[in-house]
């Protein structure tokens, strides 16, 4: 799959976590399962204006499960998967796991709210 950002208006991790969806998704319809780690999707990203062949718009092998593509501000953990499930998160640079999604979700989730601090720590979301 690949992402170019002239059409993007939503804030990168949603961009990111609703592209990444599809992604598992076709990874499962092939595979039985989802994976665990990014290098196994077809997947391309950057936030910002790239070439299909720069380094960091696909993930490598070293990233495993955590990957911060190319022009991003978040890092995206694949935080479980097994066959039937999988949960990605959005972590900010504060450290913070700021959204969430859950296979069958529509859209991610947000989680906390960015502290002003960086302090790395995060005060959960008061619904």
């Amino acid at each position: 799959m690949e992402m170019y950002k002239n059409n993007i208006s939503l804030p990168e991790p949603v961009t990111f976590l609703e592209l990444a969806v599809y992604a598992m998704e076709d990874y499962h319809s092939k595979h039985g399962r989802y994976p665990g780690n990014w290098h196994q999707l077809d997947f391309t990203f950057s936030y910002g204006p790239y070439y299909i062949d720069d380094g960091e718009v696909k993930p490598f092998l070293e990233d495993g499960n955590s990957w911060k593509p190319k022009g991003c501000d978040y890092r995206y953990v694949i935080e479980s998967s097994d066959q039937n499930i999988f949960r990605i998160i959005a972590i900010n640079k504060n450290n913070e796991i700021e959204f969430e999604i859950i296979e069958g979700m529509d859209s991610p989730k947000k989680i906390i709210e960015p502290s002003s601090n960086n302090t790395g720590e995060f005060k959960e979301n008061q619904e």
